[in-house]
């Protein structure tokens, strides 16, 4: 008896087509070569996030603090704190502070590390510099913020 098949004839398997076979292989040598680098990729993308928020809550509480001494010095000059951050820069508008004034303090007023302005606040007790923090929004959490009390 002769097993071998005729030359038209295809050859009968019992199970799936090698075809078939191959496309799952290569599917299953994708999907472990690539997942893994996905996984790092991402998580690496959320700790370049995690690490460059770090970044700017570190600079701005670095500002912050400049600010606060800037303001001091300003205290110290003038007998009084300004009304507001820009006095830092254009000096007092009363004569008595005017007659005090020597300079500029510093030359402009900066903004915190994601671009927004800081709030200043002359109380009874002192002053307040805030910035509004990752947010954006004032008043909330994660506000960045120094006193003088």
């Amino acid at each position: 008896m002769n097993t071998r098949p005729k030359p038209n004839q295809p050859i009968k398997t019992n199970g799936m087509p090698l075809w078939q076979i191959l496309s799952l292989v290569m599917l299953v040598a994708l999907a472990v070569v690539c997942v893994p680098v996905v996984a790092v990729l991402y998580l690496g993308w959320i700790n370049y996030v995690s690490v460059q928020d770090s970044t700017n809550v570190t600079v701005t509480e670095i500002t912050l603090d400049q600010l606060k001494h800037n303001v001091k010095l300003y205290q110290i000059r003038v007998g009084s704190v300004p009304q507001d951050l820009e006095m830092l820069v254009d000096g007092p508008t009363d004569n008595v502070g005017k007659s005090k004034w020597v300079s500029p303090i510093v030359d402009e007023i900066g903004k915190d590390s994601w671009d927004n302005e800081f709030v200043y606040t002359v109380k009874s007790d002192g002053f307040e510099i805030r910035s509004a923090g990752l947010d954006e929004k004032i008043n909330t959490d994660d506000d960045l913020v120094v006193k003088d009390r």
